[in-house]
Order: C-alpha cells, then sequence, then structure tokens
C-alpha cells in the first residue's frame, strides 16, 4: 500500500499558528504589563515559534524563505492591531522583535539539525 505523502499539510502548524496570533491581536489589552516591555520577550518567543512553523512547509527552500514569511506575517500583525478595534498600537519595535525571533529560532534549528564535522586525526 503506498501512503500519500501530503505536503499541503505541513502548512497547517503555521495556519494554526498565524489564527492564533490574529485572536490574540484582536484580544483588549487588560492593562499595563506587570514587566516593563516584556511584550517584547512574548513577540520574540511566538514568531520564533511561527518561523519553525513556517520552515517545515519550506525545507527545501533558503532558510530567508521562512524568515521572509513569518517577519512579514509581523507586519500585517502590526498593522492589524493599528487599524482594528481592540485599542492596541502597532510599533515598529514590537516588529522587530517578530523578525528576530524568527531569524533567531529558524538559524537555531538549521543549526541543531546539522551533523557535526567528523573529526580527523593526524596519524604520526
Amino acid at each position: 500500500m503506498v501512503v500519500p505523502r501530503l505536503p499541503k499539510l505541513r502548512w497547517l502548524p503555521f495556519a494554526f499558528g498565524v489564527a492564533a496570533v490574529w485572536w490574540a491581536s484582536s484580544q483588549p489589552i487588560a492593562g499595563p504589563p506587570l514587566v516593563p516591555h516584556i511584550d517584547k520577550v512574548a513577540h520574540l518567543l511566538v514568531f520564533g515559534l511561527l518561523g519553525l512553523a513556517a520552515r517545515w512547509p519550506l525545507l527545501s527552500r533558503p532558510l530567508w524563505h521562512a524568515w521572509a514569511l513569518a517577519a512579514g506575517y509581523g507586519v500585517v500583525d502590526e498593522l492589524h492591531q493599528y487599524f482594528g478595534d481592540a485599542g492596541r498600537s502597532a510599533e515598529v519595535l514590537d516588529w522587530v522583535a517578530d523578525a528576530l525571533g524568527a531569524w533567531l529560532a529558524i538559524n537555531l534549528a538549521q543549526r541543531m539539525g546539522r551533523k557535526p564535522a567528523a573529526r580527523v586525526e593526524e596519524v604520526e
């Protein structure tokens, strides 16, 4: 029996991530954060995961394609916050955290996935 490969299913984690970010960005902010700038850490982590989700269906393509997709959605997210009615604001530094988080996660995963180079010992 031949099991069909379903490459389109690889997009599901990215689609779920996009939907989750869209939903979260639509929620009003309860009040000022307890820790200043903690939202930048949240952007870094969430978009790191989104970058990894974008990388999976794009494994045969250069790394920057997954980064561009995640960072591009970061722009969409900031525009959604700016034009949305949840009382949120768009910030360039939020997008920088989005793009940096995606870049770091994609590159870290790439480095961790490489096999270590074989050691060559000199023989006297």
